[in-house]
């Protein structure tokens, strides 16, 4: 089967052109001109944005300027974030381009309540980094109670 190429960002400008933005408007937002817009939802040959748009253009498109880069990465070279990522850390893209739409006061609520959900969780992760790091020190064999997934959890 051949392979075929993945139009992460192109699909974006298309969702976004039908709902919300003309391409006149987009190049208003973000620096690229309306042909631009229109010759990639075309199919056309186009080059990708420079990373100085990025912002201009997540903030247009609704997703995260991480989100963007991967989008480009992915549609232009072929690179495509890993798909192996833990659980949690897909969870949190997911969540993303959620919270870059979150003003300022709104943001700083959700921040204070997943450090206040994650605390149980951190304090075990250093707890146990600790107990591996004086086992260290005596020279002993390091061993975990906690599982990979367990730890990447505690991690995010």
């Amino acid at each position: 089967m051949p392979y075929m190429a993945s139009k992460p960002f192109t699909d974006r400008v298309r969702y976004i052109n039908a709902c919300y933005h003309t391409y006149a408007e987009m190049a208003e937002m973000t620096g690229r001109s309306a042909a631009w817009w229109n010759n990639l939802t075309l199919g056309k040959s186009v080059g990708p944005p420079p990373p100085r748009l990025a912002p201009d253009m997540a903030y247009m498109l609704g997703v995260s300027e991480r989100r963007i880069r991967e989008m480009i990465a992915e549609e232009w070279y072929g690179i495509r974030p890993n798909d192996s990522a833990p659980r949690m850390g897909r969870r949190a893209v997911e969540l993303s381009a959620d919270l870059t739409m979150l003003d300022d006061a709104d943001y700083e609520i959700v921040e204070k309540l997943t450090g206040r959900l994650a605390a149980p969780a951190r304090d075990r992760l250093f707890k146990e980094l600790d107990e591996q790091e004086q086992t260290e020190e005596l020279g002993a064999p390091t061993s975990s109670t906690a599982t990979s997934d367990e730890t990447a959890i505690a991690i995010s």
